[in-house]
């Protein structure tokens, strides 16, 4: 993230500091949806507050009540060539903006949206699983990151209250008791930023809308996501399991024996909270041993303590080497 250092460092990393920001500054919530071509939709959810003005809160009411109560503004930028036939009107009628650029327009078009804003206070960026967002300012478009103080990934705030690795956004709003019904084909950037905010708004709310669950978490999620995801074989590299390792031994043979299941990797690597585990099961069913482990994360600061911790780490006498990667780039890292 070279080229975002200053806001990189200005990450909003627990639920009390996020609070405590949230009295001076304001939410803008980033979501973006890629393709093979690159990004193809780009939207900002903004709230028309005042200064220091906070997006209102309430359970047990609908997004769509809480999407007209606190008169969000979306701006919707679509990459000209790159649309998908299939692109549906999901749910929220947005009130914001929608434009179609050249894919070499699209920062000039962000400055212009936040070149507009007439509020005063510093400004947050705002999402959700947010580091695809983070990695393409950084490498596409730095420009825009001037307007902004700190920025906060939701996910990882959601995890903390919750205990679950990777809660998902549709599943923190339920918690939050909001009632949302996403479309089941392609949901739109601009909906989704919008769930951002009502996650945002849920979280730095001062009239207690958090409630602490039987377990002494203040975010109850639903007990089956706290659970790891063990996978028959390694998935391709994708979107539902972005920040992954691959682990080998150093000198290409192969790794101890005694891990050949998932459940057998888990107990190794537990303390590191992994969301998914997989192993190359083609080893296993020919009888030949296993070269390749493989682990996925619910963040990329859970992938970066794995890697440091375990890459070079003896297990069972072997050297393991451990590379990562997430779905936006094309590689995995040394």
């Amino acid at each position: 993230m070279r080229h975002i250092k200053s806001l990189w460092g200005s990450n909003i990393s627990d639920f009390e500091l996020l609070k405590e920001h949230s009295l001076r500054s304001s939410p803008v919530a980033l979501k973006i949806k890629f393709s093979e071509q690159g990004l193809t939709e780009l939207a900002l959810g903004i709230p028309r507050t005042k200064k220091d003005q906070q997006p209102m809160f309430c359970r047990n009411s609908t997004l769509l009540a809480w999407y007209h109560q606190n008169q969000i503004e979306t701006h919707t930028i679509l990459v000209r060539d790159r649309i998908s036939k299939n692109l549906s009107r999901e749910g929220i009628e947005c009130e914001g903006s929608t434009v179609l650029v050249g894919a070499e327009e699209v920062g000039s078009t962000i400055i212009q949206i936040l070149s507009r804003l007439d509020n005063q206070s510093s400004l947050i960026l705002v999402g959700f699983s947010l580091y695809p967002e983070m990695e393409w300012i950084s490498q596409k478009c730095p420009a825009p990151v001037s307007f902004f103080t700190y920025w906060v990934d939701l996910q990882y705030i959601a995890s903390e209250l919750s205990g679950s690795s990777a809660p998902k956004l549709f599943e923190v709003i339920k918690a939050m008791g909001i009632s949302d019904q996403p479309s089941p084909t392609l949901h739109r950037a601009a909906n989704d930023a919008v769930r951002c905010l009502v996650v945002y708004s849920g979280l730095t709310t001062s009239d207690n809308s958090i409630s602490e669950g039987s377990e002494g978490r203040l975010l109850v999620i639903t007990p089956k996501d706290q659970k790891c995801c063990f996978l028959d074989r390694i998935p391709r590299k994708g979107k539902r399991y972005p920040f992954s390792a691959r682990i080998t031994s150093a000198d290409g043979s192969h790794l101890p024996s005694r891990f050949d299941t998932p459940l057998s990797l888990l107990e190794t690597f537990r303390k590191y909270e992994p969301s998914a585990i997989a192993l190359n099961s083609h080893g296993i069913r020919k009888n030949t041993g296993v070269k390749v482990w493989w682990v996925s994360f619910a963040n990329m600061e859970r992938l970066e303590r794995f890697k440091v911790e375990m890459d070079g780490f003896l297990v069972d006498g072997i050297t393991v080497v451990v590379e990562s990667s997430t779905h936006y780039g094309q590689n995995w890292l040394h």
